[in-house]
């Protein structure tokens, strides 16, 4: 009876040590599953085993990006709103430069012989060059060009054309653009437009070009 007692007590012993070790590695696998979910994969929702509540990963990249674009627009947006003015700028003093020189080819300014006395029948024109000038900004560059031919000394010819595009400057002013930034200069007979024949009446002339002033 003894022994038989023995037997049954070893068969229950041995049963619950099986039992026991069983659930000991139902449990450390399970542990292990969790520690690789936290360490592994930190894009999906993470435990804290302590206080056992879910966080959601923080997601920085995308606002990020979302920041930059924003400011990538708002930076095109104000070159845009820069180069607005500066193409009708522009197109201003482009348009208003072909009108002179229209001006110019209908109307030549002329001054009595070797001086720097523009003549009564060319103020018309110079007038109507005055009106025209009023539309522009007063950042402008007006360059009064003069030239003259090749008869004579060429040093002498520079002079008479500083004086001449001084002349139609000092004009100028005086019908009311004092306010703008000009400048004359005297070419004398170095820019011939009848290249073959620097001679021709022709090369003696006054330009006039716009410049987009800073």
């Amino acid at each position: 009876m003894g022994s038989k007692l023995i037997l049954v007590l070893g068969l229950i012993v041995g049963a619950l040590l099986t039992l026991f070790c069983v659930n000991k590695d139902k449990r450390e696998h399970l542990f292990n599953y969790t520690k690789v979910l936290n360490t592994d994969t930190p894009n999906l929702k993470q435990i804290d085993e302590k206080n056992l509540v879910i966080k959601e990963p923080i997601v920085t990249d995308v606002a990020e990006k979302k920041e930059d674009d924003i400011k990538e627009k708002n930076d095109s947006a104000i070159d845009i709103n820069k180069e607005e003015p500066k193409k009708e700028e522009l197109k201003n003093l482009k348009d208003t430069e072909e009108k002179i020189s229209k001006l110019l080819t209908e109307n030549p300014i002329y001054f009595e012989t070797s001086s720097t006395t523009i003549k009564e029948s060319s103020k018309k024109g110079l007038n109507m060059i005055v009106e025209a000038l009023k539309d522009i900004s007063d950042k402008t560059v007006v360059l009064i060009k003069g030239h003259t031919d090749a008869f004579g000394d060429a040093s002498q010819n520079k002079k008479l054309s500083q004086k001449r595009a001084d002349s139609v400057m000092l004009y100028l002013k005086k019908g009311g653009l004092d306010g703008l930034n000009m400048r004359a200069i005297g070419y004398g007979e170095e820019q011939p437009i009848v290249v073959s024949n620097p001679n021709d009446k022709l090369n003696r002339r006054v330009e006039i070009e716009l410049k987009r002033g800073e």
